[in-house]
């Protein structure tokens, strides 16, 4: 993606939008004591939100691109930092495939970043994937992960994304890769398109070509999965200052990926809307489906409607929400600074741990759905 020319006017835009992100913060640090249950009950969160929204209320899409970095940007960053050696894949379709892990192994996790398909990966994406992969080969098993950097919008519009996810399927495919040591996950917008490419593998895009798997694919994993494009569920008047997301934001950002009308919604793209029976059949075990949602983010009813619609034909799938968190936490609370512990992120970790195949004698160590309630989730049976 070649980044948008910012003008003098994008500069004093963002000038302002920083100015009054800076007053937001310090108005609700100095009245943030006297604060009510319509926001975050973590004095830091609740300050770091006000900012945020406010900054995600004035700045355009152009805007943040031009001086935010790309996915793969981010990542060759993140290789650096950390002193490990990038290794990507150019992929059908104009993506391209970002490798956290050893390339012999054969457990994979497909990983789609969110950031409202207008934003890229951030370092708290790179970091939780590293981790699993670590953890991985402390319990005796080898995993990697592959980070798809898709199109960005407004630059690529749908389905182009969910066509660069379909061709990262099959470039693991091709190369070996049993469906049952492929996980597939997604944050935020990441986790709209792994809904995409669960019901294009039922259902084949008209447009995109169709993947013939051998077995069920290992898993797939929901994190603050983006499932509609629609404001107007309760969830966004009771949680709009519990959470760091901008209505306004959201609204930029879909438009820019359905392409400003060009695009009408469907079952893959606003996967709420789809009727339980295009979940008939998942080319995945229900054991393997997990869904989380923040109890606090703007779009937990309609990841609970998702939940449920999913969950008529598939009534083992996991459907997990966190207590004081909102929307995509591990990776909005770190990008913003707040570092204090995720119930979320460890039940990512653990959950991806439990269903990486074994390669030797020493078992995944893995944590149950008990032991993640007793750290604080609630699970919606």
């Amino acid at each position: 993606m070649k980044k948008p020319q910012l003008y003098t006017s994008d500069y004093l835009n963002l000038l302002y939008a920083v100015s009054r992100g800076l007053a937001s913060l310090t108005w609700a640090a100095s009245t943030g004591w006297a604060r009510g249950d319509a926001y975050p009950p973590e004095y830091g969160k609740h300050v770091v939100y006000a900012a945020v929204r406010q900054i995600f209320e004035l700045v355009t899409v152009p805007q943040t691109q031009a001086i935010g970095e790309t996915t793969g940007e981010a990542y060759l960053s993140w290789c650096k930092k950390h002193k490990i050696e990038p290794s990507t894949v150019d992929l059908a379709e104009g993506g391209r495939g970002l490798f956290v892990g050893p390339a012999s192994a054969r457990n994979t996790i497909l990983y789609f970043h969110g950031g409202g398909y207008n934003l890229g990966a951030t370092p708290a994406h790179f970091d939780l994937l590293l981790s699993v992969v670590n953890k991985a080969k402390e319990n005796g098993s080898d995993l990697r992960a592959m980070v798809l950097e898709y199109e960005l919008a407004p630059h690529g519009i749908y389905p182009l994304q969910l066509k660069q996810a379909v061709a990262a399927l099959k470039y693991l495919l091709d190369a070996g890769v049993q469906p049952s040591q492929i996980l597939i996950a997604g944050d935020s917008a990441g986790g709209n398109l792994t809904a995409g490419l669960l019901g294009h593998l039922s259902h084949p895009h008209a447009s995109l070509p169709e993947v013939s798997l051998s077995g069920d694919l290992g898993g797939a994993f929901f994190y603050s999965p983006w499932v509609s494009f629609d404001t107007t569920s309760d969830s966004f008047k009771r949680n709009i200052k519990k959470d760091a997301l901008s209505i306004r934001a959201l609204a930029a950002w879909s438009r820019n990926f359905m392409g400003a009308g060009k695009n009408l919604p469907d079952n893959y793209n606003t996967p709420k809307d789809a009727p339980a029976e295009w979940w008939k059949d998942l080319k995945v075990n229900d054991k393997d489906i997990a869904i989380t949602a923040g109890a606090n983010e703007v779009l937990v009813d309609g990841i609970r409607e998702f939940a449920d619609h999913v969950k008529v034909h598939n009534p083992n799938l996991e459907y997990v929400e966190f207590p004081n968190e909102g929307h995509d936490a591990y990776t909005m609370d770190r990008a913003f600074g707040l570092t204090g512990p995720l119930r979320s992120e460890d039940f990512a970790r653990e959950w991806l741990l439990a269903r990486v195949k074994a390669t030797a004698t020493v078992a995944p160590k893995t944590a149950s759905k008990t032991a993640m309630l007793s750290a604080g989730a609630m699970a919606v049976e």
